[in-house]
C-alpha cells in the first residue's frame, strides 16, 4: 500500500509540474504577442520607444500607428483595390495589385470573369495570389523618422560647426598666446643680468641670459 501512494504522490507531482509548465510557456508566448502588438508597428515593425523618444509629448508611437502605418488603412487599400476597375489602376495601384491580387479567368477562355455588385456595376472578380508578395510594405522605414533623422543631421552638423568655429577661435587665442610668450623669451634673452660689484670685470660684461 506504501508502494503504490508513494509511486502515485511521484506521479501526481509530475503530472501537476507539466501542467503548470505547460501554462506558464502558454502565458509567456501571450504576453510576449500582446507586447508585440502593443510595443511595435505592424506595418513597418519599429519599436514604439524609437517613436515615441522622437515625437511630441511622448506620443510619437500613437501618431505614427494612426496617420502614417495604419493598419486598417492597408485593409481598405486591399478593399479599394478589389472593387476599383483594374483598367483605372494607376501606377503604384497597378504595383500592389500584382503583388497581392489576381484577375479570376475562364479557364477555357482566360478572359477576366466579372461580376454585378449591389449597385448594380459590373466589376472584375479578383482574388489573393497563392504566394502574396508583401515587400511593398515598408518594412523598417517611415517617414516620421526619416524627417526626423534629417532635422538631426542639419542640428548635428550645426554643432560640428559651431565646435569648428570655436576650435579655430581657441587655436588663435593660443597662437596669440605662444608668440607672446615667444617675444618676451626673446626680450630676456638679450637682456643683462646685473652682478654685484664685486664679481669681476669681465664677467660683469660678459654674461647675458
Amino acid at each position: 500500500l506504501l508502494f503504490f501512494i508513494i509511486v502515485s504522490t511521484i506521479l501526481m507531482n509530475i503530472i501537476f509540474g507539466v501542467i503548470i509548465d505547460t501554462f506558464a510557456e502558454l502565458r509567456a508566448r501571450k504576453d510576449e504577442i500582446e507586447r508585440d502588438i502593443s510595443g511595435r508597428c505592424f506595418i513597418c515593425g519599429i519599436d514604439r520607444f524609437v517613436f515615441d523618444q522622437l515625437g511630441d509629448a511622448g506620443n510619437g508611437f500613437r501618431q505614427h500607428i494612426t496617420n502614417d502605418h495604419n493598419m486598417w488603412k492597408y485593409l481598405y487599400f486591399q478593399v479599394y483595390l478589389r472593387l476599383k476597375s483594374y483598367d483605372d489602376y494607376s501606377g503604384g495601384e497597378s504595383y500592389v495589385f500584382s503583388k497581392t491580387l489576381e484577375l479570376v479567368r475562364d479557364p477555357h477562355t482566360h478572359t477576366p470573369l466579372s461580376d454585378v455588385d449591389k449597385t448594380g456595376r459590373s466589376c472584375e472578380l479578383k482574388k489573393p495570389l497563392e504566394q502574396i508578395d508583401l515587400l511593398w510594405f515598408p518594412r523598417e522605414a517611415a517617414m516620421r523618422l526619416k524627417n526626423q533623422t534629417a532635422n538631426m543631421d542639419q542640428q548635428l552638423h550645426q554643432k560640428i560647426k559651431g565646435l569648428q568655429h570655436s576650435l579655430v577661435e581657441s587655436s588663435t587665442r593660443l597662437h596669440s598666446q605662444m608668440e607672446k610668450v615667444r617675444k618676451a623669451s626673446e626680450a630676456a634673452s638679450h637682456s643683462v643680468i646685473p652682478l654685484p660689484p664685486s664679481a669681476p670685470r669681465n664677467i660683469r660684461a660678459g654674461v647675458h641670459v
